[in-house]
């Protein structure tokens, strides 16, 4: 009898089980890939966070910039002068309810703040000096004091200011930079005050550097087109100091780092001499030097004081 060629017969489902089955090899293949494409959801899940981390830095170093910024340009706007200083600070000159202010801005070194009791993370702080403000939000009369504007400046090229010294410049260019951990925000941008362009002198710095023109070359007298200004800080002797205009301008205009509020102005010492006139004037002002223009052969048109200019009558 020839063999027979009958398979034995097997339970249902056995030999579908052994056609699934999966090599040695090709389950080391697959836990290869499965590797290879885990690696590469960590990298770009790490990639995801490192920029979700990055935005978020830069955000808060653009909100805090932003802050500091908004701060300058509401405290330039209510001054009526604005000087330059230096490349890393500024001086906000003006008049708040009758009384004289002055506000600085400086870069300077976190442990040079002039504040007792709080640490700055530094290197360099923005810091502000002068009357701080009320709990309604309203600048007060009382002293100067210091405080931070803005932290963790990175050097002295943090913070940089420039300004053109031309008579009619009342403004000023800011450059902030503020970084962390690599991430850097940047803001250029202009402050400028609302005064008007009568002020004039008073927007130099005190410095008789860039005064020229007059006769004789008088200490803290300019003159150009015919108009002769005269900037009283730049005056100095025993009180009262006089003002004696040179030459025949056609205007002549003497500027006081002062409110009016603070001065009774007369035609002479004599406090019964009558109104100032244009030949003469005197401004005696309750603290510091008084002033005498003795005009009697040219004239005084102007004067300017922080927070109104006054045309002097011809007599």
């Amino acid at each position: 009898m020839p063999p027979s060629t009958e398979r034995p017969p097997t339970r249902p489902g056995l030999e579908r089980r052994a056609v699934a089955a999966f090599s040695l090899v090709e389950l080391l293949v697959s836990v290869v890939i499965l590797g290879l494409l885990s690696a590469g959801a960590a990298r770009v899940l790490t990639g995801d966070l490192v920029g979700n981390s990055t935005l978020q830095t830069y955000q808060r170093l653009r909100r805090q910039v932003g802050r500091a910024r908004r701060f300058l340009e509401l405290e330039t706007a209510t001054a009526t002068r604005l000087q330059w200083q230096s490349a890393n600070s500024l001086r906000l000159s003006g008049v708040n309810n009758g009384t004289a202010f002055t506000i600085s801005y400086d870069l300077v070194p976190a442990a040079s703040a002039g504040i007792s009791g709080v640490t700055f993370r530094g290197p360099f702080v923005l810091r502000r000096n002068g009357p701080p403000y009320s709990s309604g939000g309203l600048l007060s009369n009382s002293a100067a004091t210091n405080t931070v504007v803005l932290d963790g400046l990175a050097n002295e090229q943090a913070v940089t200011v420039s300004a053109a010294q031309t008579t009619a410049d009342r403004s000023a260019r800011v450059t902030i930079n503020l970084s962390d951990g690599g991430t850097t925000y940047s803001s250029v941008f202009s402050l400028a005050t609302a005064a008007p362009s009568g002020y004039g002198l008073l927007q130099f710095s005190e410095t008789n550097a860039s005064l020229s023109g007059c006769s004789g070359d008088p200490n803290g007298c300019r003159q150009a087109n015919g108009i002769q200004e005269w900037d009283t800080r730049l005056l100095s002797g025993s009180s009262p100091i006089t003002i004696t205009p040179v030459g025949s301008p056609n205007q002549v205009i003497v500027y006081f780092n002062a409110p009016r509020s603070t001065a009774d102005i007369r035609r002479a010492q004599s406090s019964s001499s009558g109104t100032c006139i244009r030949t003469s004037c005197y401004i005696d002002f309750a603290s510091g030097s008084d002033f005498l223009i003795n005009a009697a052969s040219s004239r005084v048109d102007k004067l300017v004081f922080l927070d109104t200019v006054i045309a002097v009558p011809r007599q």
